[in-house]
C-alpha cells in the first residue's frame, strides 16, 4: 500500500472504497468507513494495519463476471479517479440481454464484487447448454468472452468484451467467428479448449 501525507490524505483516498478482506482462509468484501495512514476502519466494526496482508485493496482485473442469475461486464471508469480502490462512482456493469432479467435479479455493486474478485467460469459446452434451456440468458465463460442471447437472431451469440463477434452452430459444434474478429482465434481457442471447435 503506498504511503499518505497525512490521515485526511488517507482517509479521501480509501474512505467509501470496497476491499476484500481475508476472514478464515477466505475473501470476503467489506467497505472502509474511514482511515489514517496507519489503520483502515471498516463499515462491519473492523480495524486492520493498513498494510495488513488480510487486505486487498485493488480489483486488478476486470471483464466479465457470473453473477447468481446473469453474466455481467465490469469496467473501472477511465475518468482520472482519485480513490484508490472501487467505489460505486468509479465502476461500470453492464448485463447482457438485460431485458430477461427481473429486477430481483440485478444485483447490487456489493453483492457482485465477490464474483468480479474470484470468478468462476464453466466450460462452454455448460454456458450454451445453460442458455440453450432457458436457464440464464448470458454466461460467461471466461474474462474476455460470453455466451450468451441476442435480440435479433435465434443462435447462441459469442461476445467479446460486450460486443458480439460470432455465434454457436449447433449443426457443425463450433463457434462460428466472424471473419473480421478472426484476431480473437488464438485467445477463444485457449479457452474452448478442443472442446468445441471454432470456424471463421
Amino acid at each position: 500500500m503506498r504511503n499518505f501525507h497525512d490521515n485526511e490524505h488517507a482517509n479521501n483516498r480509501l474512505s467509501r472504497c470496497y476491499v476484500m478482506v481475508k476472514k478464515n482462509a477466505k475473501w470476503v468484501l467489506d467497505k472502509i468507513e474511514s482511515a489514517t495512514k496507519n489503520m483502515i476502519h471498516t463499515v462491519t466494526g473492523n480495524a486492520y494495519p493498513i498494510d495488513s496482508d488480510k487486505i486487498e485493496y485493488m480489483f486488478s482485473k476486470f471483464g466479465y463476471c457470473n453473477t447468481e442469475n446473469q453474466a455481467a461486464y465490469v469496467t473501472r471508469s477511465s475518468k482520472r479517479g482519485w480513490k484508490v480502490g472501487l467505489t460505486g462512482d468509479n465502476i461500470k456493469v453492464e448485463f447482457l440481454y438485460p431485458r430477461q432479467m427481473r429486477m430481483e435479479d440485478q444485483p447490487e455493486l456489493s453483492d457482485m464484487l465477490p464474483f468480479l474478485f474470484d470468478p468462476k467460469y464453466p466450460t462452454a459446452l455448460e454456458a450454451i447448454h445453460s442458455v440453450s434451456l432457458g436457464e440464464r440468458a448470458a454466461v460467461a465463460i471466461s474474462r474476455k468472452f460470453c455466451l450468451g442471447l441476442h435480440d435479433k437472431t435465434t443462435d447462441i451469440v459469442l461476445y467479446y468484451q460486450n460486443l458480439p463477434v460470432g455465434h454457436f452452430c449447433k449443426k457443425e459444434v463450433a463457434i462460428i467467428l466472424g471473419g473480421v474478429n478472426k484476431h480473437l482465434l488464438e485467445s477463444l481457442e485457449e479457452i474452448l479448449d478442443g472442446q468445441i471447435g471454432v470456424l471463421i
